[in-house]
């Protein structure tokens, strides 16, 4: 018979968020340009819930919120109402990764993008997930920077500029 403590329940369910959770990625965009912040939950389960936050500002305040197959233009910050949008709106096979339109620096920081996924298979309010409890978290740090070497926001080449652009 084994003992559990509560210190070894605790490395469980850590371990078990760790499971879930995808490192971090940087993304490094100009001011002005256009960022892609992906999140891919990598699952045939609808989306049921989608927050998005940059999480140097206010909690329950968001970047982007999805739920109840639709955005929720109320819920997001004022600098990002009418400059956030998803990729794939049929967000297929987990895909929850936004577009943040016209870039500032004051854009610079964490983004976190929280999924939740219906895993009851059908649609309607209810869905199978508990709530407060996400399927999928994924953080990106986005860098709005005018130095000459930029990752492009899809994440696949590095380029150099000599800043006479």
């Amino acid at each position: 018979m084994s003992l559990v403590t509560s210190a070894t329940l605790r490395l469980l369910l850590t371990s078990a968020w760790v499971i879930v959770a995808c490192g971090d990625t940087q993304v490094k965009v100009k001011p002005g340009d256009d960022a892609t912040l992906q999140c891919r939950a990598h699952s045939d389960d609808s989306i049921e819930k989608l927050e998005w936050s940059k999480t140097d500002l206010e909690p329950d305040n968001y970047v982007f919120f999805f739920r109840e197959n639709r955005s929720y233009e109320d819920y997001q910050l004022p600098s990002f109402r009418g400059r956030v949008e998803l990729l794939d709106p049929q967000m297929k096979e987990g895909d929850a990764t936004v577009v943040l339109k016209k870039v500032t620096a004051n854009d610079s920081g964490p983004y976190e993008c929280l999924v939740f996924m219906s895993s009851g298979g059908g649609g309607g309010g209810g869905g199978g997930h508990t709530e407060g409890a996400a399927s999928f978290r994924h953080i990106v740090h986005l860098k709005v920077d005018d130095s000459g070497e930029f990752v492009d926001s899809d994440q696949r080449f590095v380029f150099y500029t000599d800043g006479d652009s």
